[in-house]
């Protein structure tokens, strides 16, 4: 056929980005109808929740770079763990994306993992982007709930990233935390509980 036009090359890219974009969203509203009808099961095993938190930042990037912003990890020596790893990573996902989303050229996305004394363990992701109200959390947090401002309007989505985050955590007997404010950025915590605690591993430099 021959070298595609310029705008056939680009024609095509806008095709693939929202074939993506809908496949994403047709997903998420089927994690979360599974998950309300109770259809979820947990898949244990025993991992490094470092390596883990290393492999989803790494994914990013190339994402991170290209927005121009500083994609941080911080990961002290925790305990192995045991859980359901593909749903941990699903949390991680969905929680690193926002936080990239809605972190403006020239923020910081830091990563981190640590071991809550006799409460489990904690991981967080921590943004300088621009942050929301405490009402506007309750809303994030609702399923297919969009903050209303005109900076959130400008993403798509269907508003089912953080209720499935949270959902899966606590099928895992933990929680989802949103600490943040407006212009100053956001928190999210995930826990896992005590008796999900296996052993120490060892330690990971800290990038």
């Amino acid at each position: 056929m021959g070298p595609a036009p310029d705008a056939y090359v680009a024609y095509a890219q806008h095709i693939h980005a929202s074939g993506r974009h809908l496949l994403d969203l047709i997903d998420d509203v089927l994690d979360i109808a599974k998950l309300e009808a109770g259809k979820v099961e947990v898949q244990n095993s025993d991992f490094d929740p470092r390596d883990l938190v290393s492999d989803v930042v790494t994914s990013f990037g190339q994402q991170a770079e290209t927005a121009q912003i500083a994609l941080r990890s911080h990961l002290p020596a925790v305990p192995m763990v045991r859980a359901d790893q593909r749903q941990l990573k699903q949390v991680l996902l969905n929680v690193i994306s926002n936080a990239l989303k809605f972190t403006p050229v020239g923020g910081t996305v830091t990563v981190g993992a640590e071991r809550a004394s006799g409460s489990g363990l904690r991981l967080w992701v921590s943004d300088t982007g621009i942050g929301m109200s405490k009402p506007q959390i309750e809303v994030a947090l609702t399923p297919f709930g969009q903050i209303d401002s005109t900076i959130a309007r400008r993403f798509k989505g269907t508003g089912l990233g953080l209720p499935i985050s949270r959902a899966l955590m606590r099928l895992h007997g933990g929680d989802l935390r949103v600490d943040s404010e407006e212009g100053k950025g956001t928190r999210v915590t995930v826990t896992l509980p005590e008796d999900r605690i296996v052993a120490p591993s060892a330690v990971l430099t800290v990038s």
